[in-house]
């Protein structure tokens, strides 16, 4: 499953998405261990993109835990295939993304690594 968001106004468009898994993961004997992992694998929340100009995407989060090495922001044009834009640390919460073209739909993931 995702999480679509939309907005913006005029010509500022914007779609942001997060991935979210269907199922969560089945609980094991091994209590301790698994709430740990499940814990580490938990994604930052709140992804959105906080403002837009005619050429610039500013897109923030909020982390749940500082979970990951690296997180790897990726971007699509309208309905094209994501291409990977950055891989930022691990604690990193915000990221600008210029050089957009005006009147353009872009749509955002962010992954952790």
């Amino acid at each position: 499953m995702s999480k679509t968001f939309n907005g913006g106004a005029g010509l500022h468009p914007f779609d942001n998405r997060i991935e979210v898994p269907e199922k969560p993961h089945r609980p094991s004997r091994v209590v301790g261990q698994e709430l740990m992992l499940l814990l580490l694998l938990m994604p930052p929340t709140d992804f959105r993109v906080e403002s837009r100009t005619a050429t610039t995407a500013i897109l923030v989060w909020t982390h749940t835990l500082v979970t990951a090495n690296n997180i790897e922001i990726d971007r699509a044009l309208g309905d094209a295939a994501f291409v990977n834009i950055a891989v930022l640390p691990g604690g990193t919460t915000t990221y600008t993304d210029t050089g957009l073209a005006e009147k353009t739909r872009y749509r955002y993931r962010l992954r952790l690594a």
